[in-house]
């Protein structure tokens, strides 16, 4: 079969299942036996090299078909389980038809069947656990409730009924004419539709199906092999449509269409609460497969929907932490696979989250896996050496860092953001559990000071920071400082770590932080007055949006003193202004794309939800410093408002994690972004930072 070029998918989980080379065997058949002479004990040799050679060779491809076995699960990945048309079944009794917001939807939509004059219904079910998700289908010449029935016969009897039902019928179809191999999509105006390849067989894939099994790349190609395997799993392989083998460039089939449904989801489960705004809350109107909220809904009721929304989150966040305390960092849902690689910052900053949500929700679980994760974290802290020796009063102190242990060099790695992260997520824990044990306390309140004075020693004559040094494996001697290693957002966590450690040591009456507590907040104003100064002189395309130095911002504007921080605080409030301009000015609006409304609320054409999520994340927490500004103020609540509408867009909810592999594990959290089903631990936490502050601002928030 013919193999496309061109470049690699984004989504890597999704690639179909690769299969090692073969290599060829060596035999040496010797005819008598070796004597033992100078040369021929260099023959032995050199033949017994090229033995080993071959030997290490083997061993060598072994381990990486191994690798490839792991990594790329050849576990069947398919979901969900369709029902053949042809193997009919006495089916679900709950009459679907007469629920009203399905007889709404029929109203609005089933005027006039799309596929050649007929009405086509797809009925799904689930349970939400693993293998038990179900699609039924129907077509009817008569009424698209006729072809819900049909649909509904397929489906497995169940005593008690399904919890969920979605119901999705075919609204629109684009055909693509005698299509082949290489054939494109083209450019539609949504990447969210289902495929077509025949009717009459029963070759047709819910937008759901090509999302949740990765049916077309990002190039808009058709993944033939794909298609192939998963219609054979899921019996539509039955039929007397088959695919082409594809052998000849001239191969085609008749047509592919592209069709385009209306979806409501039924939600019969006691366990998600409801908003009070929306009528029959139990059915839900699905925008391209997930729901959707209008801006009252997400103020009412003094955002009882998004601490809900951010309790779901912070479930998934603490079911991630393994017994270990190590979290799940990365996860494809598709698969139902964990790849390598871990992030330790973004480690530090699930648990900072966390500790977020304890605040509005005191559960067992989220505190035992919170504790899991600093476990894991205080692991990874050693005693280091100040990284600027050249600051004289800091040469003789002791510090601490948080090494990298899974660098493969020969030393040690430490990273400034790491440890400002681990500094705000310890006093975090510490503010949310005062009552643990004084020991315990005393030695998190050690780690954190001791961090501290790390952090405070990798400042360098009040222009840089050292980003990364590198240790000695045996003895944690600085070996040297990576000046070429920057990240900017460093400089606005390490801002934002010293001044909350401040704010909050004040608040707990911390001793052993509160004695060099001037020195933390002037190096924290210092740090954020040197960016911010740095960003205000950036035209508008180069402002970066940095949600750490807005909080860093707010923190500050409590703890400076007037009279000496005039200048610091004067320039900190304009950078929050402009950083609210900016920000309104590029989110795309409800108005400017009506075609995708699953768009509306993004910044700069940006989809990630971890991007969408800082900007709300760092408006809301300015939102303090901004009230003596009605304008400003309210262009910031408006802005952060919007991007909510997207960001819940991205949360997994029964009807998104019902087609993954795994719904139970994935629900909750958030993926990447609406097209992309990956999930990171820090786009949640982000999110869940998000909710949480702008639940805690709704009953100030009106929406006209």
């Amino acid at each position: 079969m013919h193999r496309r070029g061109g470049k690699k998918s984004e989504e890597t989980e999704d690639l179909p299942l690769h299969s090692g080379k073969n290599g060829s065997k060596v035999k040496t058949k010797r005819k008598e036996p070796m004597k033992f002479t100078a040369g021929s004990s260099y023959r032995r040799a050199k033949q017994m090299a090229i033995m080993v050679k071959y030997l290490s060779y083997s061993i060598f491809m072994l381990i990486v078909i191994i690798v490839l076995i792991l990594r790329f699960d050849t576990k069947d990945r398919l979901r969900p389980k369709v029902v053949n048309l042809k193997n009919r079944v006495t089916g679900n009794s709950q009459r679907y038809t007469d629920h009203p917001r399905v007889q709404t939807l029929f109203q609005e939509n089933g005027k006039k069947g799309v596929v050649n004059g007929d009405y086509y219904v797809f009925c799904t079910v689930s349970d939400l656990q693993p293998d038990e998700t179900y699609v039924g289908k129907g077509r009817s010449s008569i009424s698209a409730q006729d072809a819900l029935r049909i649909a509904q016969a397929q489906l497995p009897r169940k005593t008690n009924p399904y919890p969920y039902v979605k119901i999705d019928i075919v609204t629109g179809i684009k055909r693509f004419q005698d299509y082949n191999y290489y054939s494109e999509l083209g450019n539609l105006p949504s990447r969210w539709f289902g495929l077509s390849l025949n009717w009459d067989d029963d070759w047709v894939f819910l937008p759901e199906e090509v999302h949740a099994n990765a049916l077309v790349d990002k190039h808009m190609f058709l993944r033939w092999e794909r298609i192939g395997l998963y219609a054979a799993k899921s019996g539509r392989s039955e039929g007397s449509f088959s695919l082409p083998d594809f052998s000849d460039d001239g191969t085609v089939i008749d047509y592919v269409d592209v069709f385009h449904t209306e979806s409501v989801m039924l939600d019969r489960s006691s366990t998600q609460p409801k908003p009070t705004t929306v009528p029959d809350a139990n059915a839900l109107v699905l925008y391209h497969g997930h729901r959707t909220y209008s801006l009252p809904e997400l103020v009412d009721n003094n955002g009882l929907l998004l601490l809900n929304h951010a309790q779901d989150a912070a479930r998934y966040l603490a079911q991630s932490v393994k017994d270990s305390g190590r979290q799940v960092y990365k996860y494809h849902p598709r698969s139902d696979y964990e790849p390598f690689g871990y992030n330790m910052a973004r480690h530090a900053g699930s648990l900072y989250a966390m500790s977020l949500a304890y605040r509005n929700f005191s559960d067992d679980y989220l505190k035992e896996s919170m504790r899991l994760t600093l476990t894991y974290l205080t692991k990874t802290i050693e005693d280091c050496p100040i990284p600027n020796t050249a600051i004289s009063k800091m040469r003789e102190k002791k510090a601490k860092c948080s090494v990298d242990h899974e660098t493969k060099e020969a030393f040690k790695i430490s990273k400034l953001g790491v440890n400002a992260m681990t500094i705000l997520a310890i006093c975090e824990y510490l503010d949310v559990f005062p009552s643990i044990s004084e020991t315990i306390k005393g030695n998190l309140l050690q780690v954190a000071f001791q961090l501290a004075r790390y952090v405070q020693g990798s400042w360098m004559d009040g222009s840089r920071l050292i980003h990364k040094i590198r240790l000695d494996k045996a003895t944690n001697n600085l070996l040297d400082i990576d000046l070429d290693y920057v990240v900017r957002s460093h400089y606005g966590e390490v801002s934002f770590a010293l001044a909350r450690m401040v704010a909050l040591a004040q608040k707990n009456r911390w001793t052993i932080l509160l004695k060099d507590q001037e020195d933390w907040l002037e190096m924290s104003s210092s740090v954020a007055f040197l960016m911010i100064s740095h960003d205000m002189e950036l035209d508008e395309p180069d402002f970066p949006f940095d949600h750490w130095l807005l909080y860093a911002v707010n923190e500050l504007d409590t703890l400076l003193p007037e009279t000496r921080y005039r200048k610091y605080k004067e320039l900190f409030f304009q950078y929050a202004t402009r950083s609210v301009q900016i920000a309104h000015r590029w989110q795309t609006g409800e108005e400017e794309n009506p075609d995708d409304l699953d768009q509306v609320g993004i910044f700069y054409d940006d989809l990630s939800s971890t991007s969408t999520a800082i900007k709300s994340e760092g408006l809301c927490a300015i939102f303090p410093i901004l009230k003596g500004e009605d304008r400003i103020h309210k262009m910031a609540q408006d802005t952060a408002l919007l991007s909510l509408k997207y960001q819940l867009q991205t949360q997994y909810q029964a009807e998104t994690a019902m087609y993954m592999r795994n719904p139970p594990r994935i629900l909750g959290g958030f993926a990447s972004s609406v097209v992309s089903s990956e999930m990171r631990n820090d786009a949640t936490a982000h999110n869940v930072a998000s909710l949480l502050c702008m639940a805690q601002h709704a009953s100030n928030h009106r929406v006209v």
